[in-house]
């Protein structure tokens, strides 16, 4: 979870200086996770699931 890991890097239980606290939450890694979070959020709802015919033999076999 990338929220724990910037509350860790913020917290005083760390004793991480401010430059060091910019250093960490500036890698990429964190604005790639928030770049992917923006883009599923902003993706249209799921269409309801309709299972396939194809399955059917698949599913009365046991």
């Amino acid at each position: 979870d990338f929220d724990l890991m910037r509350n860790f890097i913020r917290s005083e239980e760390y004793r991480l200086s401010e430059e060091l606290h910019q250093k960490l939450l500036s890698l990429r890694v964190f604005h790639q996770v928030d770049n992917a979070i923006v883009c599923l959020l902003q993706q249209p709802m799921a269409k309801p699931y309709l299972p396939s015919r194809s399955w059917e033999p698949f599913r009365h076999c046991c």
